[in-house]
């Protein structure tokens, strides 16, 4: 993790469909949140 730029994103998700909520997460090292696309109604996050 890049904590001296803070250049990493972390991304939580409902990682379970079928057992109520179940909180999955991924860090993406060297990505900022303005450099994701989220597609409204899709179930991917595109790097952009």
């Amino acid at each position: 993790m890049d904590t001296t730029a803070g250049t990493d994103t972390l991304i939580v998700y409902d990682g379970s469909a079928n057992a109520g909520v179940s909180q999955t997460a991924v860090v993406l090292g060297g990505v900022t949140p303005d450099q994701l696309g989220l597609m409204a109604g899709n179930n991917w996050i595109q790097h952009i």
